[in-house]
């Protein structure tokens, strides 16, 4: 096939991939379905447009282990007694059931799990029957965290009959399991459990400390300091107050807090303090704090704005009385004996100028959250104006920045166990503004990290992703797919994204983007995300260009030290396929590849453009014969040199293949 031919085939395809025949399934997308991952290509590959309902009449995936609590596993950990005797049983049997109350028994277990050498870890959600659970296949085993509960996981059969069970698909497959469930029968299965038993506080506090290098010698000058008793300080035997006095050592070692607050945090046993604190406030302290809570270590001139609107919505007499106040002078008192009151600080960077810039905080570890969620359980009249103050103050006063206040009023919804969550968020997405948007996006972070919310979390999100829905709320779920709960449920992430790209403007496709961009920088995720993305069919010139931008995504070119090339050879091609019909595509794969090849110095980068060369220009497949038609174009038109790297990198190819 000559040049102009291949050109005018190139065309032709161009053609017919603007004019897509029309799915005969399109009609099938507009009734109630249930939603799975394996589903997930099926279901969107008719039309876009038209209602969706997403029912969970099945479980959803096992979702991943987040990599930090893994990480933190590796690096953090004080073994419980008995650990050694579950370390044996897993590795001789597969799986193993860790009994004992208040011993960190999931932090053992993902211990146990990395130290078989399993780098894929999977949570098994605490609702799943065990006789449906299927261990997945792969060239890497896996391994599997189960907070079992009774009494519907093993349907009423003996223990030992369902741990058998489970041994053998595991074994199968070379995975391996840890069971964490006191709740499961105790009169069979001993020969797979084990009851673990916490170890002494003072070990888990100084294995919290090894990173820092911190001694024992260290660690008791600090407690001198502090002036507190070993009685006061472990009134409790749990691992976790372990880590939560780690903790508070390590803040005061960095200068975040004095002794005598990091004291009182250790010795406290109640949420006492805050109520004390609060009946004794004024209207002026009581708005301060709160604004303090939400907006701690941004700038003092945007809280005492923040606090002076809040007391102005609170002090209103159409709200009604909501607590006891004589509103004084905002001005009456100077900024710092104002915070004093507020039980707050000022922090400087250093400088003592400007005033304006110095950022506030509590002079109490985790005051705010525990403010916060009093004010929450306490007050419900102030609930409704806390949240709209909230959203007002991004909108009206620019705070751009805005994901750790909104994450603070999630984290207040999650401490005061609301399970109506998503309603107090909803009045955010029909915010005109994107910025309050992508707040009620950020609000739902802190619930994606108990496992128990993600279905919940799920729900909502399909909710938000309709058609129905107006742009604003689609734009928020777009933007929650950017977090954790994007990494979780990577195949059910993807269509939704491809539903809400359907009828997109430009700033929710540029949301959809990043979303697709974050998933796209975890290895496990780069084949799905290649696969889905072909299904994305271009409806018009806008939609065409995002597509082109996915494509760059899906096969490394935004980020290549993150993104390795072929988990999926025929899914990759396509993809250049895609940048190879249009210009300016075409000429950012070859900037990118003549790039790389220039790289010298980096030998990764110029891997990247080995692999790539290879697979998208091989002769033997139609898009390689297009590219490298393309690609010869380039270097005739190259008069000043510039792909120089690239030709010597080609023509290094050619000789090691000849």
């Amino acid at each position: 096939m000559t040049d102009s031919q291949l050109d005018e085939s190139a065309t032709k395809e161009e053609q017919t991939t603007e004019n897509p025949k029309k799915d005969d399934n399109s009609e099938k997308t507009k009734t109630s379905f249930t939603f799975t991952a394996a589903q997930a290509g099926a279901v969107f590959a008719g039309s876009n447009h038209g209602p969706l309902h997403f029912n969970f009449d099945k479980e959803v995936k096992d979702p991943p282990e987040p990599p930090g609590e893994l990480e933190h596993a590796r690096n953090v950990f004080c073994p419980p007694l008995n650990y050694q005797a579950a370390k044996d049983i897993l590795e001789k049997r597969s799986i193993v059931v860790l009994r004992g109350q208040s011993s960190g028994r999931t932090h053992a277990a993902r211990r146990l799990l990395c130290d078989m050498g399993i780098t894929h870890v999977k949570r098994c959600s605490s609702s799943r029957v065990a006789k449906d659970f299927t261990p997945a296949e792969g060239t890497d085993p896996i391994g599997y965290l189960w907070l079992a509960q009774p009494p519907h996981w093993d349907s009423g059969r003996p223990l030992d009959d369902v741990l058998a069970e489970l041994r053998a698909r595991l074994e199968s497959v070379g995975g391996k399991m840890v069971l964490v469930g006191d709740k499961l029968p105790q009169s069979t299965g001993s020969e797979y459990c084990v009851t673990l038993e916490p170890p002494r506080v003072t070990s888990v506090v100084l294995s919290h400390l090894a990173p820092r290098k911190i001694s024992r010698e260290k660690y008791d000058e600090l407690v001198g300091e502090i002036g507190i008793s070993y009685d006061e300080l472990y009134p409790t035997s749990s691992p976790q107050r372990g880590k939560f006095v780690a903790t508070q050592l390590i803040d005061y070692m960095d200068g975040k807090y004095d002794a005598e607050h990091i004291r009182h945090e250790l010795t406290r046993v109640d949420e006492r303090d805050v109520a004390e604190w609060f009946t004794t406030a004024d209207l002026q302290d009581r708005c301060l704090a709160i604004s303090a809570a939400f907006l701690e270590n941004y700038p003092w001139t945007l809280m005492f704005e923040a606090s002076s609107e809040l007391q102005k919505l609170l002090s209103n007499p159409e709200n009604g009385e909501i607590w006891p106040y004589d509103p004084p002078d905002l001005f009456e008192r100077e900024a710092r004996e104002h915070l004093q009151r507020a039980a707050a600080r000022l922090v400087s960077d250093g400088n003592d100028f400007p005033f304006e810039s110095h950022q506030v905080r509590f002079q109490t570890p985790g005051w705010g959250r525990r403010l916060l969620a009093y004010v929450w359980k306490s007050f419900p009249g102030a609930r409704e104006h806390i949240r709209d103050w909230l959203s007002n103050l991004v909108s009206r006063l620019g705070i751009e920045d805005s994901d750790a206040a909104a994450s603070r009023f999630g984290q207040m919804l999650a401490d005061s166990r609301e399970r109506s969550f998503g309603s107090w968020l909803e009045p955010w997405t029909e915010d005109d503004s994107y910025l309050v948007n992508k707040m009620a996006s950020a609000a739902l972070e802190p619930f994606s990290q108990n496992p128990e919310n993600h279905k919940s979390l799920l729900d909502l999100l399909y909710k938000w992703a309709n058609s129905w829905s107006s742009i604003h709320q689609r734009y928020s779920a777009a933007t929650a797919l950017q977090g954790p709960i994007g990494q979780l449920y990577v195949e059910e992430s993807m269509a939704m994204l491809r539903h809400l790209a359907s009828r997109a403007d430009v700033v929710l496709l540029g949301a959809i983007t990043r979303s697709i961009e974050n998933l796209a920088t975890f290895p496990d995720n780069r084949p799905v995300i290649q696969r889905t993305l072909l299904e994305w069919v271009p409806k018009n010139a806008q939609a065409k260009s995002f597509v082109r931008r996915c494509s760059e995504i899906a096969i490394g070119l935004l980020h290549p030290p993150h993104v390795s090339f072929c988990e999926d050879v025929d899914a990759y091609r396509k993809h250049l396929d895609t940048l190879a019909r249009h210009p300016e595509s075409r000429q950012n794969l070859l900037i990118k590849m003549n790039l790389w090849c220039a790289a010298g110095e980096s030998e990764k980068f110029r891997g990247h453009a080995r692999t790539l060369i290879s697979t998208a220009f091989d002769p033997g497949t139609p898009t390689g014969a297009r590219l490298s038609y393309y690609l010869r174009r380039a270097f005739y038109e190259d008069k000043e040199g510039r792909l120089d790297p690239l030709k010597r990198l080609i023509r290094a190819l050619r000789e090691e293949s000849a």
